[in-house]
């Protein structure tokens, strides 16, 4: 599943849209639940080794 899929499936369906916190890792986002701002999930790229 690709970056914008996940964030769009869990809009949908828990209305929960990514929040950015770091300034030096701009790609990594969290996920939290807007009722009381627990986290769900963090997502961070991981570069692929060839």
């Amino acid at each position: 599943m690709k970056r914008k899929e996940l964030f769009a499936y869990v809009a949908e369906h828990h209305q929960v849209n990514p929040e950015y916190l770091w300034k030096k890792n701009p790609n990594y986002a969290v996920l939290r639940h807007h009722y009381n701002r627990n986290g769900m999930r963090l997502l961070w790229m991981l570069k692929q080794k060839n």
